[in-house]
Protein backbone atom coordinates (compact mmCIF):
# COMPACT_ATOMS: atom_id res chain seq x y z
CA UNK A 1 0.00 0.00 0.00
CA UNK A 2 1.55 3.51 -0.83
CA UNK A 3 2.49 5.69 1.69
CA UNK A 4 -0.38 9.10 1.62
CA UNK A 5 -0.33 12.09 3.72
CA UNK A 6 -2.35 12.26 6.68
CA UNK A 7 -3.60 15.63 7.89
CA UNK A 8 -1.21 17.12 10.66
CA UNK A 9 -2.22 15.69 13.82
CA UNK A 10 -2.00 18.62 16.67
CA UNK A 11 1.36 18.19 18.67
CA UNK A 12 4.05 20.84 19.71
CA UNK A 13 5.68 19.59 16.81
CA UNK A 14 4.00 21.77 13.62
CA UNK A 15 6.01 19.83 11.96
CA UNK A 16 4.60 16.28 12.73
CA UNK A 17 2.97 14.83 9.79
CA UNK A 18 1.79 10.96 10.48
CA UNK A 19 1.91 8.68 7.37
CA UNK A 20 -0.41 6.02 6.13
CA UNK A 21 -0.86 3.26 4.68
CA UNK A 22 -2.91 3.27 1.49
CA UNK A 23 -3.42 2.57 -2.04
CA UNK A 24 -4.04 5.43 -4.66
CA UNK A 25 -6.63 5.58 -6.41
CA UNK A 26 -4.61 6.85 -9.99
CA UNK A 27 -2.61 3.91 -11.76
CA UNK A 28 0.91 4.90 -13.05
CA UNK A 29 0.05 4.47 -16.75
CA UNK A 30 3.24 6.20 -17.99
CA UNK A 31 5.42 3.46 -15.98
CA UNK A 32 3.81 0.78 -17.02
CA UNK A 33 3.98 1.67 -20.48
CA UNK A 34 7.57 1.75 -20.62
CA UNK A 35 8.28 -1.16 -18.29
CA UNK A 36 5.93 -2.62 -20.78
CA UNK A 37 7.66 -1.81 -23.99
CA UNK A 38 11.04 -2.70 -22.14
CA UNK A 39 10.10 -6.23 -21.45
CA UNK A 40 8.09 -6.55 -25.28
CA UNK A 41 11.37 -5.21 -26.60
CA UNK A 42 13.68 -8.30 -24.50
CA UNK A 43 11.64 -10.76 -25.92
CA UNK A 44 11.83 -9.60 -29.35
CA UNK A 45 15.56 -9.69 -28.91
CA UNK A 46 15.32 -13.35 -28.35
CA UNK A 47 14.19 -13.74 -31.93
CA UNK A 48 17.32 -11.72 -33.40
CA UNK A 49 20.12 -12.29 -31.12
CA UNK A 50 23.81 -11.34 -31.64
CA UNK A 51 26.69 -12.11 -29.55
CA UNK A 52 27.62 -8.40 -29.58
CA UNK A 53 23.92 -7.61 -27.79
CA UNK A 54 24.84 -9.73 -24.76
CA UNK A 55 28.31 -7.61 -24.69
CA UNK A 56 26.16 -4.60 -24.84
CA UNK A 57 23.40 -5.73 -22.50
CA UNK A 58 26.00 -6.77 -19.43
CA UNK A 59 27.66 -2.92 -19.91
CA UNK A 60 24.25 -1.48 -19.72
CA UNK A 61 23.18 -3.56 -16.83
CA UNK A 62 26.48 -3.01 -14.96
CA UNK A 63 26.03 0.38 -15.43
CA UNK A 64 22.61 1.05 -14.81
CA UNK A 65 22.44 -0.88 -12.27
CA UNK A 66 25.61 -1.53 -10.02
CA UNK A 67 27.39 1.93 -10.89
CA UNK A 68 24.10 4.17 -10.57
CA UNK A 69 21.82 2.27 -8.51
CA UNK A 70 24.33 0.54 -6.19
CA UNK A 71 27.11 2.87 -6.02
CA UNK A 72 25.70 6.53 -6.79
CA UNK A 73 21.95 6.06 -5.27
CA UNK A 74 21.96 4.09 -2.73
CA UNK A 75 25.65 4.23 -0.94
CA UNK A 76 26.51 7.92 -1.60
CA UNK A 77 23.39 9.96 -2.70
CA UNK A 78 21.25 8.30 -0.15
CA UNK A 79 23.38 7.26 2.96
CA UNK A 80 26.38 9.79 2.22
CA UNK A 81 28.64 6.71 2.52
CA UNK A 82 31.48 8.37 0.63
CA UNK A 83 32.61 11.93 -1.74
CA UNK A 84 33.71 12.01 -5.14
CA UNK A 85 34.40 15.01 -7.36
CA UNK A 86 30.77 16.54 -8.00
CA UNK A 87 31.55 15.58 -12.25
CA UNK A 88 32.25 11.70 -10.98
CA UNK A 89 29.08 11.86 -8.72
CA UNK A 90 26.90 13.26 -11.34
CA UNK A 91 28.13 10.71 -14.07
CA UNK A 92 26.96 8.06 -11.74
CA UNK A 93 23.84 9.59 -11.05
CA UNK A 94 22.81 10.01 -14.94
CA UNK A 95 24.15 5.86 -14.95
CA UNK A 96 21.28 5.35 -12.56
CA UNK A 97 18.83 7.13 -14.13
CA UNK A 98 19.08 4.45 -17.47
CA UNK A 99 18.33 1.62 -14.87
CA UNK A 100 14.25 3.35 -15.23
CA UNK A 101 13.96 3.64 -11.26
CA UNK A 102 13.60 6.90 -11.38
CA UNK A 103 15.09 10.72 -10.49
CA UNK A 104 17.88 11.06 -7.99
CA UNK A 105 15.55 12.99 -5.77
CA UNK A 106 12.77 10.48 -5.86
CA UNK A 107 14.89 7.51 -5.52
CA UNK A 108 16.49 8.88 -2.32
CA UNK A 109 13.34 9.84 -0.95
CA UNK A 110 11.84 6.67 -0.99
CA UNK A 111 14.93 4.92 0.00
CA UNK A 112 15.53 7.40 3.14
CA UNK A 113 11.64 6.74 3.86
CA UNK A 114 11.78 3.28 3.76
CA UNK A 115 14.50 2.72 6.10
CA UNK A 116 13.04 5.44 8.49
CA UNK A 117 9.38 2.61 8.80
CA UNK A 118 10.96 -0.21 7.85
CA UNK A 119 8.35 -2.95 7.91
CA UNK A 120 5.88 -0.79 9.90
CA UNK A 121 2.97 1.59 8.56
CA UNK A 122 4.74 4.58 6.07
CA UNK A 123 6.93 2.11 4.80
CA UNK A 124 6.21 3.02 0.90
CA UNK A 125 7.34 -0.52 -0.09
CA UNK A 126 6.57 -2.99 3.21
CA UNK A 127 6.72 -6.56 1.85
CA UNK A 128 3.93 -7.18 4.92
CA UNK A 129 1.80 -5.55 2.43
CA UNK A 130 2.45 -8.54 0.05
CA UNK A 131 5.33 -9.81 -2.42
CA UNK A 132 3.52 -7.88 -5.45
CA UNK A 133 3.13 -4.38 -3.60
CA UNK A 134 6.62 -4.25 -2.71
CA UNK A 135 7.85 -5.34 -6.18
CA UNK A 136 6.01 -3.41 -8.99
CA UNK A 137 2.60 -2.19 -6.91
CA UNK A 138 3.75 0.58 -4.96
CA UNK A 139 5.32 1.91 -8.05
CA UNK A 140 1.97 1.61 -10.28
CA UNK A 141 -0.32 2.48 -7.22
CA UNK A 142 1.37 4.23 -5.31
CA UNK A 143 1.27 7.71 -4.31
CA UNK A 144 4.87 9.13 -3.64
CA UNK A 145 4.99 10.28 -7.44
CA UNK A 146 2.87 13.16 -6.81
CA UNK A 147 4.11 13.75 -3.29
CA UNK A 148 7.12 16.37 -4.08
CA UNK A 149 6.81 18.35 -1.04
CA UNK A 150 7.28 15.39 1.16
CA UNK A 151 9.38 14.12 -1.03
CA UNK A 152 11.70 17.45 -0.86
CA UNK A 153 11.37 16.79 3.11
CA UNK A 154 13.91 13.71 2.41
CA UNK A 155 16.23 14.26 0.25
CA UNK A 156 16.45 18.35 0.76
CA UNK A 157 20.05 18.43 0.68
CA UNK A 158 19.54 16.92 -3.46
CA UNK A 159 16.62 19.05 -3.84
CA UNK A 160 18.85 21.97 -3.15
CA UNK A 161 21.09 21.34 -5.99
CA UNK A 162 20.33 22.41 -9.51
CA UNK A 163 21.62 19.55 -11.31
CA UNK A 164 19.39 17.04 -10.04
CA UNK A 165 16.38 19.16 -10.07
CA UNK A 166 16.97 19.57 -13.64
CA UNK A 167 17.41 15.14 -13.57
CA UNK A 168 14.24 15.35 -11.52
CA UNK A 169 12.41 16.58 -14.99
CA UNK A 170 14.79 14.73 -17.27
CA UNK A 171 15.71 11.62 -15.94
CA UNK A 172 14.06 9.90 -18.84
CA UNK A 173 16.36 10.96 -21.42
CA UNK A 174 19.61 8.56 -20.86
CA UNK A 175 17.84 5.67 -21.38
CA UNK A 176 16.99 6.36 -24.72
Amino acid sequence: MATVIAPPQRTSSPEIVELVQAKSAEFNWVFFVVIAAFHLGAVAALFTFHRSSVFVFLVMWLFGQNVGISISYHRQLTHRGFTTPKWLEYAMAVCGTTALQGSPIYWVAVHRMHHQYTDKPGDPHSPRDGKWWSHMGWILRGSLHSETAMLSRYAPDLQRDRFYQWLAVWHWLPSH
